[in-house]
């Protein structure tokens, strides 16, 4: 009997406690957003692990113009310098170095709980791909023209640039790689894209045919009665009128 005392007290427990635990993961990516950023502020780059065999991405943000926070090395592949690695950058440069600082994110939705970011070697080049952790198509978002075993220069492809993300209108230090078109064999929910830039002529609507029901009927005139429908009148009854008697002559 204690038990059954106890069940609706420890439902009710449970009810309130999970109203108080934070959002899901899902919830929270729901509700972020994003502004655009100067594109001329940042840096991709393939920034090599341990001998260099294996990349990963780096992100460098020029937050102000004190010290210049890269460098740019016109070689093939491009490389980068890294200069905010010899100095105090704190307040100059920012960076972002893993899937804490920068996600995907494909029409409007956010896709960091979906896709990770990877740089793999392929034909001779290093490729920033996204990589679903279920089911997906592999996105290839950035390229460095050759292999390299230290700091590369990663190009965006067309269609690709980077945003940040805002949560309830408030910039983040979060940085998005992003594209406003849902790539193809992707079935994103909740997708926004953007239309096109083609302008669509305006349409002209056929003229519409009157239905009967809206036409006015015309007015036919009711027939006359005919004779032999037409009630007999009945003469009025006249009284005839008495004569006028004269009056009694006057007595001698």
């Amino acid at each position: 009997m204690r038990n059954l005392f106890f069940l609706p007290l420890a439902a009710l427990a449970g009810t309130l406690l999970t109203s108080f635990l934070p959002l899901a993961p899902q919830a929270r990516a729901s509700q972020f957003g994003q502004i655009e950023v100067d594109q001329s502020k940042f840096v991709l780059v393939a920034s090599p692990i341990g001998n260099g065999s294996r990349h990963q991405l780096l992100i460098i943000e020029q937050v102000k113009n004190t010290r210049p926070c890269w460098s740019v090395i016109p070689e093939t592949p491009t490389r980068i310098d890294p200069l905010l690695l010899s100095f105090n950058f704190s307040g100059i440069c920012d960076r972002k170095i893993d899937s804490n600082g920068y996600s995907l994110r494909i029409a409007g939705v956010d896709l960091g709980l979906n896709y990770r970011l990877s740089i793999v070697r392929r034909n001779g080049q290093m490729l920033l791909v996204g990589q679903a952790f279920r089911s997906g198509p592999e996105l290839v978002i950035a390229k460095a023209n050759g292999e390299s075993s230290g700091f590369a220069k990663l190009e965006l492809q067309p269609g690709w640039r980077l945003g940040r993300r805002t949560f309830s209108g408030t910039p983040l230090g979060h940085i998005y790689l992003v594209t406003d078109q849902v790539p193809p064999g992707m079935a994103l929910q909740g997708a926004q894209p953007r239309p096109s830039a083609a302008v669509t002529p305006p349409s002209v609507s056929s003229p519409v045919n009157p239905s009967p029901s809206s036409l006015q009927q015309p007015v036919i005139p009711r027939p006359l009665p005919s004779a032999s429908q037409t009630p007999a009148l009945t003469p009025p009854r006249l009284t005839p009128l008495r004569p006028l008697r004269p009056a009694n002559p006057p007595q001698p």
